[in-house]
C-alpha cells in the first residue's frame, strides 16, 4: 500500500514538474509577482526604485535616476529632442512585457521624442496629481508634455488599494465563492502569493477557477455606478485639472479598456466606466482619446492581453497603442 501511494505521489509530483516547465517554455502565463525591493515611498506614495535593475512578471525591469523604465540596454536622450512624460500604472508600465515590447519602447524610435516612461505598479489618479506635482513643482523638471494613460482601475484610491511594500489584499465582494474566501485568510493568502510570483501552473489554474477576466471586470464597473467612488474620482480629476492650468502643462489622458469589454465587442452595457471617465474629463475641459473603440474592432481583439488577464496588455496590445499614438497624433 505504501509503495502505491509513493509512486502515485511520484507520479503527480513529476506530472507538476513537467506542467510548470511546459507553462514556462511556452509562455502561456506570466508570474504576477514583482521583486519587493523595486520600490520605495515618498510621503506615503509609492515610486519605482530609481537605478536598479529587477524582476516584475518575470521579466527584468531597469529604471534610470529618476525611477523611470529604461530599456535594458544603455537608454540615450537627444538633446535636441522634446520630452514626453508618460504616467500610468501597471499597463502602461508593461507588466509581464519586455520593456521594448511595450509601446513606449516600440516608439523610443518611431517618433522625435525623448520618451519618459515614470509608469509605476499599482498607481491611480491621486499617485498621477502627486507625479506631477513633483516633476513640475518640486523639481525643476524639463517635460514638454505629458500623458497619463487611464486603466479603469484608477477609481480605487487609497480607501480602495493601498499600495506599498507590504501585501495588501483587494476584497472583491461580499459573495465571494469558498474558494476565495480560503485566498483571503492570511495563511492562504500568504501562499498564494507566494505560489503566484514563482509558479505559472498555479496562476493559470487559479485563473481558469476564478474567471479573473470576468470578476475583476464585474468588481470594477460595480464602482462606477457607486456615488461616493465617483465623487471622489471626480475630486481628483479637478484637482489635476486645476494644476495642469496653473502650471500650463500640455496634458493629454489615454484610456485602455478592460479585456472584457474587447472580447464583448464594446457592448454598451459593459461601457459605463468610459461613459463615466469621459463625463468627468468633458467636466473639466481635459484633453482625451478613449482607445476602447480600436481594440474591440481588432480582428485578434483577445490576443491584445496576457493569457487569462482581465487588464495587462500583451506585445500585440502594446503594438497597438504605440500605433494609435501615432496615428492620433497625440504626442504633439
Amino acid at each position: 500500500m505504501l509503495k502505491i501511494l509513493s509512486i502515485n505521489i511520484f507520479i503527480i509530483v513529476v506530472l507538476l514538474v513537467f506542467s510548470e516547465i511546459l507553462f514556462r517554455t511556452l509562455n502561456l502565463v506570466p508570474l504576477q509577482g514583482y521583486d519587493k525591493k523595486m520600490f520605495i515611498e515618498e510621503d506615503e506614495v509609492v515610486l519605482n526604485r530609481p537605478n536598479s535593475l529587477l524582476i516584475a512578471a518575470g521579466k527584468k525591469v531597469k529604471t534610470d535616476k529618476n525611477g523611470f523604465r529604461v530599456p535594458l540596454n544603455q537608454n540615450k536622450h537627444d538633446s535636441d529632442l522634446k520630452n514626453t512624460l508618460i504616467l500610468g500604472d501597471s499597463t502602461s508600465f508593461g507588466f509581464g512585457v519586455d520593456e521594448k515590447d511595450t509601446f513606449v519602447g516600440i516608439l523610443r524610435n518611431k517618433v522625435k521624442y525623448n520618451l519618459h516612461n515614470g509608469s509605476v505598479i499599482g498607481h491611480n489618479i491621486d499617485s498621477y496629481l502627486y507625479q506631477l506635482k513633483k516633476y513640475f513643482e518640486k523639481t525643476n523638471s524639463d517635460f514638454d508634455n505629458v500623458i497619463i494613460f487611464l486603466c479603469l482601475n484608477d477609481i480605487i484610491t487609497k480607501e480602495g488599494v493601498v499600495v506599498n511594500t507590504k501585501l495588501k489584499k483587494i476584497i472583491y465582494s461580499e459573495k465571494d465563492n469558498f474558494i476565495i474566501r480560503f485566498l483571503k485568510r492570511d495563511i492562504t493568502f500568504k501562499a498564494n502569493v507566494f505560489l503566484r510570483e514563482r509558479s505559472a501552473l498555479f496562476v493559470f489554474l487559479k485563473s481558469i477557477f476564478l474567471n479573473s477576466v470576468e470578476r475583476y471586470y464585474v468588481y470594477m464597473s460595480s464602482l462606477y455606478e457607486n456615488k461616493n467612488f465617483l465623487i471622489r474620482y471626480s475630486e481628483s480629476f479637478k484637482k489635476i485639472s486645476d494644476f495642469s492650468r496653473q502650471k500650463n502643462l500640455n496634458l493629454k489622458f489615454v484610456l485602455l479598456p478592460f479585456k472584457m469589454q474587447t472580447i464583448k465587442n464594446c457592448e454598451e452595457q459593459y461601457l459605463q466606466p468610459q461613459i463615466q471617465t469621459s463625463k468627468i474629463l468633458k467636466e473639466f475641459d481635459l484633453i482625451f482619446y478613449d482607445f476602447t473603440e480600436e481594440f474591440c474592432n481588432n480582428k485578434d481583439n483577445a490576443n491584445l492581453y496576457l493569457n487569462f488577464d482581465p487588464m495587462h496588455l500583451s506585445k500585440s496590445g502594446h503594438e497597438l497603442v504605440s500605433t494609435l499614438l501615432i496615428e492620433k497624433n497625440i504626442f504633439n
